[in-house]
């Protein structure tokens, strides 16, 4: 008698298919062989997706609104919502109404590895990102004002039309994602237009052409304080720039529940003016700095990044000698870098040197069984090997970031160079030996135990 949902294998020439049983493998060899014809292979949106994507490495595809169906029925029957924050997010900022199809590919090449996703979307429906992705094409001359090093920089230019609303449509997805409880962006915008009598839409924020988004690897910030990226923001002309200056005082006033705006301060860093918002109230407990040159103004919480930041400097930046990651030809809707090992460690919970990373869990010994001595020095060899292998990811060079626009498609791409010819072998030997130290602490006999059994601990 067959089981529920245990482990199902099938094999005919030129195809092996795993599942949950045989009723879940059988339609998929019949496709296969021809025998029924509903076929995702028949579906419009694949065949318009196939040609582009379907290359050599791993080819993947997914109609999304019936995925997303399938996610909430799955959720609906374990009787709690799925643990996929992912997934979430993506729902609310893309809207699932929206979008129709993504595909893509994992392959090798140019001595790296690059995972392209494409996205096609229903023109007849709303979307955050597509609307936000609807600008000018970007240059790359914007990234300058990001220095090495930097976990994540990226530059994208706003949508000529309709700017302010396509903004913090994007902006209240992207915090309804986060899960945080609180006012939208859109909230703070009306709070302010109320109380000072003005659309901040139309005199602010429709004259931001560029915004660069740069979190920075290292921050000297007060102890307590929260990290949070820069931005270093491209008016319309000097003009606007200015007034935008002369705004976030009465921004920061608002997002800290203050009834009136502070003076800032005012210090010289090099031969920049930077100003500065005493952190009181707000969220992330730092002061804020700003400045600006020109058409450029620059807002963080490191006093000196953010005057380095208020002018270009192509040899120092995050996009300086680069060329293991060639730009992708045509037109770019958003271009930047991003630090995989950065990536990964910002997912850990505990900070400690070289960034966050999560403790092992101890495991249990039983009462009265083991040597806690032996124990204890084998989870610090655990520990060394794990910060080991985070160390040799975050030395891997930083991916590139960059996305496309044409028409109603969305095209991702990122491309993380000298992957090819021996460039991954520091991180798999560190990984095999966190790998190996891991296993040494299990009893070879009883591996789901998460404990050595009496009289089988070493000693």
């Amino acid at each position: 008698m067959e089981g529920t949902y245990e482990p199902t294998f099938a094999y005919v020439p030129g195809l092996f298919v795993a599942g949950t049983s045989k009723t879940a493998i059988a339609p998929i060899i019949a496709r296969f062989r021809g025998d029924e014809k509903d076929s995702l292979r028949a579906t419009e949106g694949f065949k318009t997706s196939a040609p582009t994507y379907r290359k050599p490495g791993l080819f993947f595809y997914a109609n999304a609104p019936e995925f997303f169906t399938k996610l909430d029925a799955a959720a609906r029957l374990r009787g709690a919502p799925m643990d996929l924050d992912f997934f979430a997010w993506l729902k609310l900022v893309t809207n699932p109404k929206a979008l129709k199809t993504v595909a893509g590919c994992v392959q090798f090449r140019d001595g790296g590895s690059s995972l392209v996703i494409g996205t096609r979307f229903d023109p007849a429906q709303k979307s955050p990102l597509l609307d936000a992705f609807s600008g000018p094409a970007v240059k790359i001359d914007a990234l300058h004002h990001a220095r090495k090093p930097a976990s994540f920089a990226a530059t994208m230019n706003l949508p000529e039309k309709d700017r302010a609303a396509a903004v913090l449509g994007l902006l209240d997805a992207l915090v309804k994602g986060s899960g945080e409880l609180g006012r939208l962006p859109s909230d703070v915008v009306k709070d302010l237009d109320a109380k000072y009598k003005m659309s901040v839409s139309d005199a602010l924020l429709s004259k931001i052409r560029t915004v660069t988004v740069i979190v920075p690897t290292k921050q000297e910030l007060a102890k307590g304080a929260k990290p949070i990226p820069m931005f270093v923001v491209h008016a319309e002309d000097a003009t606007a720039a200015t007034e935008l200056e002369a705004f976030i005082p009465k921004l920061v006033a608002e997002i800290a529940g203050d009834k009136d705006a502070a003076q800032p301060s005012t210090e010289t860093t090099g031969d920049v003016k930077i100003l500065s918002l005493a952190g009181t109230g707000l969220p992330w407990k730092a002061a804020v700095h700003y400045a600006r040159k020109d058409s450029v103004l620059v807002w963080g919480l490191d006093r000196k990044l953010v005057a380095a930041a208020t002018a270009p400097d192509a040899a120092n930046s995050v996009a300086g000698n680069n060329k293991e990651a060639p730009l992708p030809s045509g037109g770019l809707a958003l271009v930047g870098t991003l630090n995989i090992g950065d990536l990964v460690a910002s997912f850990e919970t505990k900070p400690v040197a070289g960034g966050p990373v999560r403790p092992v869990e101890p495991l249990r010994l039983p009462p009265g069984g083991g040597n806690v001595a032996v124990h204890e020095a084998l989870q610090k060899d655990v520990e060394k090997a794990r910060v080991a292998f985070q160390t040799s990811l975050s030395e891997l060079p930083p991916a590139l970031l960059t996305a496309q626009r044409t028409g109603d498609e969305l095209r991702f791409e990122l491309f993380q160079p000298k992957v090819q010819n021996g460039g991954l072998a520091p991180l798999v030997s560190a990984g095999m030996d966190w790998f190996d130290k891991l296993m040494s602490m299990r009893d070879p006999n009883q591996m789901n135990s998460g404990y050595y059994p009496p009289g089988r601990f070493p000693r």
